[in-house]
């Protein structure tokens, strides 16, 4: 036998070693059993069914109390055919609200399914901020769902979901902040933080005049629509009346005269501000 065939088998009777003792090793290996274990016991938890769940036109009412002050919706109009159940918020009549968040918060709340099941008979509910929580949700039903659903709220958990547990079963949960979170909120959360509409291009209103006053100017700056452009095309439709007259660049003034439209704000600090808020 020539030396080459030999060398030949061997090689292949070293590679079948090789193969047999890396199929040994991954039939006996602990750490990959475990691990497989673990996938399947997460997998079980993850696939948890709705901690309660209804249809969002049968919701009458989501009462939420918190330290915010809380608030609660009630449902104005029932669904008819196609269209679907309107809500409102007690306590904000007259006041223009986001109807994004009006209008998906019932679709939202008609049922929680959780991220997992974290404990089921929990010692200390002070671990998850049960004990004490941020939120009570009431949900209340009627036809075919009819009854009631109450969550309790507590912290957030380190995976960045929030737990959650009914005030009458013991099992805690964890479901995603997104559908929880506003549950802490103020009411005033809801209302809508458009200061000024900006219309189409082809419905932008002319905006005729424009006053601004501060306690360190000591006359006002007005600006007025003159309907053409005064130098030739290189100024703005506006001119400055006060403090002095003035023509102005255009690629600088559009901000002022039409910047107001689409104004939004950052956040909804008072209703119906007192004279000391608005001094402050």
């Amino acid at each position: 036998m020539s030396s080459s065939v030999k060398y030949l088998i061997a090689g292949v009777t070293a590679v079948a070693l090789l193969t047999g003792g890396i199929i040994a090793m991954n039939l006996t290996d602990p750490s990959k059993k475990q691990a497989e274990d673990s996938e399947v016991s997460d997998t079980a938890e993850e696939t948890a069914e709705a901690i309660y769940t209804g249809a969002s036109d049968d919701i009458v009412s989501i009462e939420v109390k918190n330290d915010a002050g809380g608030y609660t919706f009630v449902r104005k109009t029932k669904a008819a055919g196609e269209a679907q159940a309107v809500f409102t918020v007690e306590g904000l009549d007259g006041v223009v609200l986001d109807s994004n968040l009006v209008d998906g918060f019932a679709v939202q709340a008609k049922e929680l399914v959780p991220d997992k099941v974290i404990d089921e008979n929990p010692a200390d509910l002070s671990v998850y901020g049960l004990d004490k929580p941020k939120a009570e949700v009431t949900v209340t039903y009627d036809g075919d769902s009819a009854g009631k659903a109450v969550i309790l709220v507590g912290n957030d958990s380190p995976g960045g979901s929030i737990y959650v547990k009914t005030r009458d079963a013991d099992t805690v949960y964890t479901v995603p902040s997104s559908f929880v979170k506003s549950y802490t909120y103020e009411k005033e959360y809801f209302v809508s933080k458009s200061v000024l509409e900006k219309p189409a291009d082809d419905k932008m209103p002319v905006v005729k005049k424009i006053t601004i006053e501060r306690p360190d100017l000591e006359k006002p700056i007005v600006l007025e629509y003159t309907g053409e452009n005064e130098s030739g095309g290189t100024s703005a439709t506006h001119v400055m009346t006060s403090p002095v007259k003035a023509y102005l660049d255009v690629s600088k003034s559009a901000d002022i005269t039409h910047g107001l439209f689409g104004l939004t704000a950052e956040t909804v600090l008072s209703l119906s501000p007192s004279k000391e808020e608005l001094a402050v």
